[in-house]
């Protein structure tokens, strides 16, 4: 005795291709929308809200005289735009001088590290070294290591090398 299983048949979908009912079914549940989607939503939108809020708070008192802020506080929206501060802060501090020094220099590093970063991946991945592996692993090492860990050795550098509080031009 032989028995026959039914497979349904395939459907038509939105392209026109044939697909069976089960990934139909599949493919539906997963495009609906369920209480659960927007509470996550709604909770990554208050994160997002929380994260935005000191930049915004920072950007209301740039535009505060001293006195509207001592008066009424940082968190109240400013009566009037005062401009002295900002323009105060851009010509004291020789604001886009050091503004364009961080584009070239941020410029250069992206460059010179992608161009460095092609052509070590060439050498490893095609290429064949002796201690590849080893090669490899210092890299995810080296990736793996928090940044944090890093400041003081940097800063000890710059002391000794006599970039610490210096005016470099």
């Amino acid at each position: 005795m032989t028995t026959t299983t039914a497979v349904p048949a395939p459907t038509p979908d939105a392209t026109g291709t044939r697909r069976p009912q089960s990934s139909r079914r599949k493919e539906d549940a997963r495009h609906k929308r369920g209480v659960g989607r927007w509470i996550v939503l709604a909770l990554a939108v208050v994160v997002a809200l929380l994260m935005l809020a000191p930049f915004v708070i920072m950007v209301l008192n740039a535009f505060k005289s001293p006195s509207e802020y001592s008066q009424d506080g940082p968190l109240s929206i400013p009566t009037q735009l005062y401009l002295d501060g900002v323009q105060n802060f851009w010509t004291r501090t020789n604001f886009p001088q050091k503004l364009w020094n961080s584009v070239f220099i941020s410029a250069l590093v992206a460059v010179f590290g992608t161009l460095l970063s092609l052509l070590n991946a060439y050498a490893i991945g095609v290429g064949r070294i002796k201690g590849r592996l080893w090669i490899v692993t210092l890299f995810l090492v080296a990736n793996m290591l928090p940044q944090e860990a890093l400041i003081y050795p940097l800063f000890d550098m710059a002391q000794q090398v006599g970039l610490s509080n210096s005016q470099c031009r």
